[in-house]
């Protein structure tokens, strides 16, 4: 799996480092559980969603604000996720599980932002820097 580095200060600001598009998405749906919590998530459950974009910005601000939502509206929280490429987008298959009112959470995550956020990308290495709001 690709990398992680998380900072914490008025908001979450999440650096990824990863081999392939599946990886950059597993790593980003890591970097997001870690944020929301500690707790560890089976993949017990399946959630299906689609994005209309290409890989650049709006996919990667799209889909962490897809994993809050999912929290917000379900507690669902991802584990990892299968990244099919679509004619008219992606498809992405998220496994998890909901969790309750035993389960510690860390922090309630408000929505990715376009602050500071670009993509490098060169042959097998996807770089960059998602701010999300807490």
């Amino acid at each position: 799996m690709g990398r992680f580095h998380i900072e914490i200060k008025n908001d979450v600001e999440i650096y990824i480092e990863a081999d392939s598009l599946n990886d950059c998405f597993n790593t980003i749906t890591s970097a997001i559980k870690d944020v929301i919590t500690d707790e560890k998530i089976e993949s017990k459950k399946i959630e299906i969603f689609h994005l209309k974009d290409d890989f650049n910005e709006d996919l990667i601000v799209n889909f962490v604000n897809e994993l809050i939502y999912l929290f917000d509206t379900k507690y669902f929280v991802a584990r990892k996720v299968e990244v099919s490429e679509k004619k008219n987008g992606f498809e992405f298959k998220l496994y998890g599980d909901f969790l309750n009112d035993r389960n510690k959470i860390n922090r309630l995550v408000k929505s990715a932002t376009y602050h500071e956020l670009n993509i490098e990308r060169k042959e097998n290495n996807i770089k960059f820097k998602v701010v999300v709001d807490i």
